[in-house]
């Protein structure tokens, strides 16, 4: 930042922004912009890291057969309390103080995060134990489950398929002794989707609930962090520890007073009756046959459980995907190009990431994948020639999105649809703009809850073909609770299919 700025660097940057400059007027700019970045250089340095990084280990064969582990590790507990002796696994987006962390990216190959993300630090603070980081789809772009580092998740009930994603790695590893519960990120159904298809429980909570500081997201509006695991009341264990302010994290505010999750599981009643669930005609509408078959089974569960059934329309999501993709894609790419962070926002920001990102840019930005270079290119296309114009429009077409739900949640407690409108994709594909394709298309059902906000939950209480089928409860704000405590019921009546897990390592 010392170095005086160069005649031909200043015409540089003015060329790229369309910016004219002339003659006359360049050593004045010039002399000033040297003058604002050498102010700027004499900013503090960050606080230095550990010295040395955390012990790991990189996967075999015989101890991740799903090849759903970036590496094994060992994040010793720093107290005890309500998670003593439990064993996390953690997407690879998540900070873990000496771990390399990559997103599932070359770009970030070499990123040691030199601190703990708010969720580790709380889940070690409550004596847990960090045992593995997981794979994921590249940047969280997608949701296959095959587009990340290191290839794709396998199925476990079928290892020809993909465990679906992109925090794939954390659903698959709910296969293995060795994890007991495990943390993704959900920007658009990367909790729930590989929930759905490995056969585990996975919430996506009320935006802003779980800080995400010192994870790696999409767009601040639809980051969310959120728990995995093998049964409800493991789900609420989590939470129980993840929730609550953080003092650094944005996305939080107006939360309410932290809730007991744990106790609602605990005090869920017998039974379903006097619960009424809107099942969502759409999302039944848009599933494939198997899925649709399977989903309607349950749904004859719920009513012999106690439970009311009835439809609802919400017309408004036939926009969904355009707002979706109005939101991410630009939000995406403005979010690498300010190095991971974003602008404008009070908090804690990241500058050894922003370092990692610049690094990795300029190093191996050639080596990312169809779908990351494809958002990315369609991000800055449209920021270059509207300047934010379609971010804003979609960011303020949320509210009749919103209002939709509003409307389709009057009257019931919760709704009710497929999780995904498909079964696992297969591990090969027709082609990369096919593989890219099926990676969006399977957030049809789940992405809505990202723009909305509003809390999420996978139950694994179906299945077709010996494949596991989610069935997705939605809820108000802040209404983790009633979903758990019914999730909860559900578990304890219906069960858990296919009723059989494969064998784990």
């Amino acid at each position: 930042m010392s170095s005086p700025l160069s005649g031909a660097d200043a015409l540089r940057q003015a060329d790229r922004l369309g910016l004219p400059v002339g003659a006359a007027e360049l050593p004045a700019v010039r002399e000033l912009v040297t003058e604002i970045l050498d102010t700027i250089g004499a900013l503090p340095a960050p606080e230095p890291g550990p010295a040395s990084g955390r012990p790991t280990r990189s996967p075999t064969t015989a101890d991740d057969p799903l090849n759903a582990v970036t590496l094994w590790t060992d994040a010793e507990p720093t107290g005890s309390g309500p998670l003593d002796g439990v064993r996390v696994a953690v997407k690879d987006c998540i900070a873990v103080s000496g771990v390399p962390m990559t997103a599932g990216s070359a770009l970030l190959a070499g990123f040691r995060p030199d601190a703990d993300s708010t969720v580790v630090a709380r889940l070690r603070a409550a004596g847990a134990r960090i045992v593995a980081t997981t794979r994921m789809d590249e940047l969280g772009l997608a949701a296959g489950g095959d587009s990340g580092l290191g290839g794709p998740v396998r199925n476990p009930f079928d290892h020809a398929r993909t465990a679906g994603g992109s925090s794939s790695g954390c659903a698959a590893a709910l296969h293995y002794d060795a994890v007991d519960v495990a943390v993704g990120a959900d920007q658009g159904g990367s909790v729930r989707v590989p929930a759905a298809w490995c056969g585990v429980f996975g919430l996506k909570p009320t935006h802003g609930l779980v800080p995400a500081t010192g994870s790696l997201g999409i767009d601040h509006t639809v980051d969310h962090l959120g728990p995995m695991a093998r049964t409800t009341a493991d789900l609420a264990r989590v939470l129980d520890v993840l929730a609550g302010p953080d003092g650094a994290d944005p996305r939080q505010r107006d939360l309410p007073p932290p809730s007991g999750y744990s106790r609602a599981v605990a005090d869920a009643p017998a039974d379903l009756a006097g619960v009424r669930f809107g099942v969502v005609r759409e999302c039944v509408a848009g599933a494939e046959p198997d899925v649709r078959a399977a989903f309607e089974d349950v749904l004859t569960g719920l009513t012999k459980l106690g439970a009311t059934v009835v439809i609802v329309d919400l017309p408004e999501l036939a926009a969904a995907g355009a707002l979706c993709f109005g939101t991410t894609v630009e939000g995406t790419a403005a979010l690498l190009a300010a190095g991971g962070n974003g602008y404008q926002w009070r908090g804690r920001y990241w500058p050894e990431l922003a370092q990692g990102i610049a690094q990795g840019w300029r190093d191996g930005a050639g080596q990312l994948g169809t779908a990351a270079k494809a958002v990315v290119l369609a991000g800055a296309y449209l920021q270059e020639a509207y300047r934010g114009e379609w971010y804003a429009r979609a960011q303020n077409a949320r509210a009749r999105l919103e209002q939709g739900y509003v409307r389709a949640l009057t009257g019931v407690d919760a709704l009710l649809s497929p999780t995904t409108p498909g079964l696992p994709h297969t591990v090969s594909a027709p082609s990369d703009a096919a593989r890219v394709r099926r990676g969006w298309a399977v957030l049809t059902n789940t992405a809505p809850a990202n723009v909305t906000g509003l809390p999420a939950l996978s139950m694994p209480l179906a299945q077709s073909g010996g494949l596991p089928v989610g069935v997705m409860l939605t809820g108000r704000h802040f209404d983790e609770g009633r979903l758990l405590a019914i999730s909860a019921v559900c578990e304890r009546e219906i069960g858990v299919r296919p009723g059989s897990s494969p064998p784990r390592p």
